[in-house]
């Protein structure tokens, strides 16, 4: 049974959704000191957004589904009870496995236009990419461009900040990959950030929010990402949710000692 959560913005609804763990090697952040106290083996959440708003039934990513099943046995029962027909609008916070994996299959959301960055887009489909992409890297590629040849006609390629309407504006946040994107959703007062993939181990990466993840396309770019975005966090109060957060992966963000803390709502 798939956990949730449910929380209301105004007239926004959200509910939060489990699509399981993932558990990765301590060497998937390969500039953590020695010193660090990470296990060698760290484990992450995995989570993804329902959003009712006026007339609009949305999902922010849609989990792995089945993709990763062998490797990671523990995920991919997000979408379970969702009505897929009802689903207006997919909004892909980015192109890797475990965010669009439930668009695999026949046409799983037939009446939902699919939101995504451009320059996401553009690097994904491209099929230079497995020419120049490391060998290990092939697998996840053709597994990716799989998914992108059904897409493109429903596809909506969106660029910088996006008001989508109904209290939804799509946020650039590059660097985990080239058109990686937050959403932030607000009304009556109330609002959510939905930060994606711009943190990835809650243990760390608050403490020490320069220590990169093995995943990243632009490393630097990432990191100065994820610090930029603390320190508005911080500074405003405002909620936010995290895809690998620890379930329902939602709080706020403070300044201390010579990094953030992440304090659960």
């Amino acid at each position: 049974m798939t956990q949730t959560h449910d929380l209301t913005l105004g007239d926004i609804t959200v509910t939060i959704r489990s699509d399981g763990i993932f558990e990765l090697p301590r060497a998937y952040f390969p500039n953590l000191p020695e010193s660090d106290p990470s296990p060698e083996t760290i484990q992450i959440g995995a989570n993804l957004w329902e959003v009712k708003s006026g007339e609009r039934h949305v999902l922010v990513d849609t989990g792995a589904g089945q993709a990763l099943k062998q490797m990671f046995p523990e995920t991919g029962a997000a979408l379970e009870g969702i009505e897929a027909e009802r689903v207006t609008d997919v909004i892909l916070t980015h192109m890797h496995v475990d965010h669009i994996g439930g668009l695999l299959g026949d046409d799983p959301f037939p009446n939902a236009k699919i939101h995504v960055s451009q320059a996401e887009w553009d690097f994904w489909s491209s099929p230079a990419l497995i020419e120049t992409a490391p060998e290990e890297m092939h697998p996840m590629i053709q597994l990716v461009q799989s998914i992108t040849g059904p897409l493109s006609e429903r596809l909506v390629l969106h660029e910088g900040e996006v008001d989508l309407g109904d209290g939804i504006t799509l946020l650039p946040l590059p660097g985990h990959t080239p058109g990686h994107m937050g959403v932030r959703l607000a009304d009556g007062g109330d609002s959510l950030t939905l930060i994606g993939d711009a943190v990835i181990a809650q243990d760390i990466q608050f403490a020490t929010p320069r220590v990169s993840y093995l995943l990243d396309v632009a490393p630097e770019a990432a990191v100065a990402t994820r610090v930029a975005l603390l320190e508005q966090l911080a500074e405003s109060g405002d909620l936010f949710a995290a895809t690998h957060l620890s379930f329902p992966g939602v709080g706020r963000v403070r300044r201390a000692a010579n990094g953030f803390a992440y304090d659960p709502a």
